[in-house]
């Protein structure tokens, strides 16, 4: 993005999608089954699911592990997706 608004905007528009299918607004019940097969995947869901789990039902660390993989591998993902993006960036406005 060329401004800093530009990527604020992006941010949030990014960050309201995650919201809106993250079961908080919406019950995931009652989306289409090809939203559901996505929205498992989103990390706003999966963190609330780690707090339900954690908190209300008093599960470890151990048994939430594959929510946990599932996180940082997203996680994971951004910063690699960051990397290309701000390396992509530098190397064009570098002069040759």
């Amino acid at each position: 993005f060329k401004t800093e608004q530009m990527s604020i905007l992006a941010a949030t528009f990014t960050t309201s999608i995650f919201l809106f299918l993250s079961n908080l607004l919406l019950p995931i019940e009652n989306m289409p089954e090809f939203f559901m097969n996505i929205v498992k995947f989103n990390p706003f869901l999966i963190s609330v699911s780690l707090l339900r789990k954690s908190i209300l039902f008093r599960q470890t660390v151990v048994q939430l592990n594959e929510e946990i993989l599932y996180l940082v591998i997203f996680i994971i993902a951004l910063l690699l997706l960051y990397t290309v993006v701000y390396f992509t960036i530098s190397n064009k406005k570098q002069p040759i």
